[in-house]
């Protein structure tokens, strides 16, 4: 009886010790399936992280590349505005020395006429109290012969007649009646070279002399 009891005690003990050993590898093998669950779970955060550092470090590629495009289109809309406005006012510079240069040019046409016109009129006007077309208009020809109309005899000697030289611009045409007197064309340019009687004078004309 006795050694049954111990068979008894030493079979429960086995089964015991069986149990146990059971409830171990069950809960072993729940272990491992949850540390499984854990690995599977850390592994899909780890993925997440990435993945929202990566879409993370995009947006802050993106958002570089806008700034630097922001900062190069104003550099530029500086560049140009200061390029426009060199521009602006090299224009008006331009305009300015053209303006003063055509000023200039008026100014130095208009003192060339003024110089052409007063030497026009000198060369235009007769010497100092002589006016051939007075003596003409006074005198006149009336047909005369020139022996009856002037006291040659009572001229100075001729050396001392061609002492007296000025220059005298006919204003009108006149032909000539008679032998020893000047035809010309108004506008010629006469030598007198003596008097005659007054308001008539011994002129040469390209090399011709007589009486005008």
């Amino acid at each position: 009886a006795e050694v049954l009891k111990q068979q008894q005690l030493k079979q429960q003990q086995e089964q015991e010790s069986a149990r146990l050993q059971q409830q171990q590898r069950e809960q072993q093998r729940e272990n491992e399936e949850e540390e499984d669950d854990d690995d599977d779970d850390d592994e899909e955060d780890k993925m997440m992280r990435l993945r929202r550092e990566e879409e993370a470090a995009e947006a802050e590629r993106l958002e570089e590349e806008i700034r630097q495009e922001l900062v190069k289109s104003k550099l530029e809309r500086t560049a140009s505005a200061k390029q426009r406005s060199f521009d602006e006012q090299e224009a008006r510079r331009q305009q300015e020395r053209e303006e003063e240069e055509l000023k200039r040019q008026r100014e130095r046409e208009e003192e060339e006429l003024r110089r052409a016109a007063e030497a026009a009129a000198a060369a235009a006007a007769p010497p100092a109290d002589i006016d051939i077309g007075a003596g003409r208009a006074r005198i006149g020809n009336t047909g005369m012969r020139v022996a009856d109309r002037y006291r040659l005899d009572l001229l100075p000697p001729l050396d001392e007649q061609f002492e007296f030289v000025q220059q005298a611009i006919a204003l009108f045409d006149y032909d000539a009646i008679e032998d020893d007197e000047l035809t010309f064309k108004a506008g010629d340019t006469i030598t007198l070279i003596g008097v005659a009687q007054p308001s008539w004078y011994f002129g040469d004309l390209r090399g011709r002399v007589g009486l005008l």
